[in-house]
């Protein structure tokens, strides 16, 4: 079993899309953490413990600021490009400020173009999970897609920190941000060599769009679905514990372990390598759909280890227990994210994301503002200790909560089946056909019910189950259809009153899908979207043919 999960992981390195889309992934994260550290020990330099804490909350809420720009456009344009532009962008901003930071230039204007590093950046996330889905063959290989993220990303928290070590140690801050600024662009390159997405076509808007409803999409998404929204809670409460962890780590380096400025950068490297582990070890989630129990140990992991750093305070063993720290980081994104990207519909996914790094950059920044009181009013040993104590409490509060997730997340085969047989699904990623099976809502219709009306608004798509159910237009019959068939597209795609009534011949069984979730679905994927045009256009076809004999007739 495990040789089978290794060999999909090794399918999604060798697919040269998601190679380089990991790829990119892992140099903007080593950039993102080797900046960090030097701007941390430029700012300590400067300002002290208050001045890290600050630095915190300008990267966070300039990235906070970001997100409801990236929430407009995340599900709107082909992320491939956003993601090269965020690149780019970062890569020129990171260069500027070491320039600055080599002319020895005043702290305001470095802060200020830390903040403009943050706000480029702040999209880059939701874009990447939202493009994932989009490359992915299969479910397994999405599932591997996020393990292999999981995993570039602990080999960027564990070179970057460490990388800014070496370098604080024989040369200065600038010198690291000018290195970030480079793997910022050669990250450029690997988007740019990608290419766009395949299949991606813009999807129609809803009734009632307005920009302001694009930006809060996410939020009415969380507000009205309970298992979203629990795991971005808890995902979100992981980042406030990381904003007090960001903030600790440095005067603990310095004052309880006794390590100096390159120790932070050496405490942040045991956290990429543990993160590194968890990943590998990730791959025991391939093809596991419950996923309740790995997440709830992944917020144990990333809290308990923090507190233990008090029992031995010396750099090895706070290094293994940031180690241990970051092997939970990595089961708590792989199934955390996983978990988001079965629940929640394609067509907000993005903004879900969006949604999902404002909370989160809000919450680290609200950390590393906190932090500094934690310390100042139970000390350092008995912050680090109450850091380390909220997340393993979340876990064991919300655990049944979280088994209730797992059992919301089982696809219903029949509807899957269904599904997939209609022409114009087939062409959609695996993800979304599942996530279609699970919004699809079964009806049972007796005979002789009319299930739609001509010249009225349509409101549903449906497939049928069982049974036969007529297409009457202009009071003649023009079809009956029976199991695996379906009706009540063309008033939907085209946003017209329906063209014909439909009419249970027998007592039939439906699956109804609601308009935007149909919609969404197949005008944002290029191809289903010409099957469902010609499909459409074969159906006008035939009425027009319906409508012309009836004239006919009339003149005889």
């Amino acid at each position: 079993m495990l040789i089978v999960r290794l060999a999909v992981l090794r399918d999604v390195l060798s697919s040269p899309r998601l190679r380089a889309l990991l790829l990119s992934w892992c140099g903007n994260y080593t950039a993102d953490w080797a900046s960090f550290v030097a701007f941390s020990v430029y700012f300590y330099e400067k300002e002290g413990l208050t001045g890290v804490g600050i630095l915190g909350v300008v990267r966070m809420g300039a990235a906070v600021a970001a997100i409801p720009l990236a929430s407009s456009i995340v599900d709107r344009y082909p992320r491939q490009r956003l993601l090269l532009a965020i690149q780019l962008a970062r890569g020129t901003s990171l260069g500027l400020a070491a320039v600055v930071l080599a002319l020895g230039g005043a702290p305001w204007l470095v802060l200020l173009l830390v903040a403009l590093i943050a706000f480029c950046g702040g999209p880059y996330r939701p874009a990447h999970y939202a493009v994932m889905p989009t490359l992915a063959r299969s479910v397994q290989e999405l599932v591997a897609g996020n393990v292999g993220t999981s995993m570039f990303e602990g080999v960027a928290v564990l070179v970057g920190p460490a990388l800014a070590g070496v370098l604080l140690a024989v040369t200065v801050p600038y010198a690291v941000v000018a290195v970030s600024a480079a793997l910022c662009f050669c990250s450029a390159v690997l988007v740019a060599w990608m290419g766009r997405e395949p299949n991606w076509r813009r999807a129609a808007r809803p009734q009632g769009w307005t920009p302001f409803g694009e930006v809060t999409e996410g939020f009415r998404v969380l507000a009205h679905e309970s298992n979203p929204r629990l795991i971005v809670g808890l995902i979100v409460a992981q980042a406030f514990v990381r904003g007090l962890l960001n903030v600790l780590l440095v005067t603990a380096s310095i004052h309880l372990l006794r390590a100096g400025e390159s120790g932070v950068g050496f405490l942040n490297s045991g956290f990429g390598a543990g993160a590194l582990v968890g990943g590998l070890a990730g791959v025991s989630l391939l093809g596991r759909r419950r996923l309740a129990d790995p997440f709830g140990l992944g917020l144990v992991l990333w809290g308990a280890p923090i507190a233990l750093i008090v029992v031995w305070p010396t750099l090895g063993w706070a290094i293994l227990a940031m180690a241990v720290v970051g092997a939970g980081n990595s089961v708590l994104d792989i199934a955390g994210y996983t978990l988001i990207q079965r629940s929640v519909a394609d067509a907000v996914l993005g903004r879900v994301f969006a949604t999902l790094e404002i909370l989160g950059s809000a919450a680290i920044g609200i950390g590393s503002i906190a932090a500094p009181q934690l310390a100042g009013g139970l000390g350092l040993r008995g912050a680090l200790i109450a850091t380390g104590a909220i997340l393993p409490v979340l876990a064991v509060i919300f655990r049944s909560r979280l088994l209730a997730v797992d059992e919301a997340s089982t696809v219903p085969q029949r509807e899957l089946e269904l599904l997939t047989s209609v022409p114009f699904f087939q062409p959609l990623a695996p993800m979304t056909l599942e996530k279609l099976a699970m919004r699809a809502r079964p009806l049972a219709v007796p005979a002789g019910t009319e299930i739609v009306t001509e010249g009225e608004g349509g409101e549903a798509f449906y497939v049928i189950g069982s049974g036969q159910v007529d297409v009457i237009h202009g009071g003649k019959l023009v079809a009956t259809l029976g199991t695996g068939q379906y009706f009540g597209e063309i008033a939907l795609l085209h946003d017209v009153p329906r063209t014909a009534t439909c009419v249970a011949r027998s007592d039939a069984e439906l699956y109804e899908l609601e308009r935007q979730v149909f919609v969404s679905a197949v005008s944002g994927n290029e191809q289903s979207y010409a099957t469902i045009e010609d499909v459409v256009g074969g159906r006008l076809d035939e009425l027009e043919s319906v409508r012309t004999a009836e004239a006919k007739k009339l003149q005889l």
